[in-house]
């Protein structure tokens, strides 16, 4: 009886004309709003990457493609083969051309133009200790003379700043 008293259309061409409406408007929500969603989620994937800040270890998954703290990142502006991608050299002979720009990307990572940012470095501290001691024993970027901790050198400039 309780259903009965829900579903009762109303009484009037008024009210039924109202009832209507609402049962359009709902139906129209409906249609609409998975096209919105898609539209939406089109829409995010092209926001300027210049506001976008990861933060994470970064693996290389080939020649232009990083994941960064889980999150996939294509290098702006290049295109490079895919790992798996092989290649042919001026000597006809094949060779794993995306696995060498995988390689290359994993080289321009552990060049030893950075440190280990201990502070934020997690999980991966002791990986990334790892490379930053190979740098520092093959005098390779940084360690091939004396630098100023970066970390350091931005506090020198704020103060500066400020001052």
């Amino acid at each position: 009886m309780g259903a009965s008293i829900l579903f009762k259309r109303p009484q009037g061409k008024k009210k039924a004309m109202q009832t209507t409406k609402v049962v359009l408007l709902f139906k129209a929500i409906l249609l609409v709003l998975p096209i919105l969603v898609l539209w939406y989620d089109a829409w995010s994937q092209f926001q300027p990457v210049a506001k976008l800040t990861l933060v994470g270890y970064a693996k290389v998954i080939d020649g232009d493609t990083l994941s960064v703290g889980g999150r996939v990142v294509r290098l702006a502006g290049i295109d490079a083969p895919e790992r798996e991608q092989t290649c042919r050299r001026s000597s006809g002979r094949l060779y794993l051309c995306g696995e060498e720009a995988s390689q290359a990307l994993e080289r321009l990572v552990s060049s030893g133009l950075a440190i280990v940012y201990r502070q934020f470095a997690g999980k991966h501290l002791a990986e990334l200790g790892q490379l930053e001691g190979e740098a520092r024993l093959s005098n390779k970027g940084l360690w091939q003379g004396t630098f100023e901790v970066p970390e350091n050198w931005r506090r020198k400039k704020q103060k500066n700043r400020v001052s």
